[in-house]
């Protein structure tokens, strides 16, 4: 499998998990009032859903930028708070990599 691929698949992935990010925060958590259910089942299991999402989420844009730091020879450690997006971690790989195989 190409890099190009690798990086495909992996961003493939990370926009499924924030689609899923996003539909638990912006509508599951207001239609059902999560919030509202403290101390319950359903509560304790959106909460565990977010953090698994979370930390699913971070792990691939940590493997994403690190696929593009290790072709571009770099050295930097990741840090989700001041490494670039996942989304210019793509734009920057496509604009330099995307025609090599």
């Amino acid at each position: 499998m190409s890099q190009l691929d690798k990086m495909n698949k992996l961003f493939k992935e990370y926009n499924k998990l924030k689609e899923k990010l996003h539909y638990l925060l912006d509508v599951e958590w207001d239609e059902k009032d999560i919030e509202g259910h403290f101390g319950t089942p359903m509560f304790y299991g959106a909460h565990r859903r977010l953090r698994n999402l979370e930390k699913k989420t971070k792990n691939i844009h940590k493997d994403m930028f690190y696929l593009l730091l290790k072709l571009d020879g770099n050295q930097e450690g990741f840090s989700q708070s001041s490494s670039i997006g996942a989304e210019d971690i793509m734009y920057d790989f496509k604009a330099k990599y995307g025609e090599k195989k």
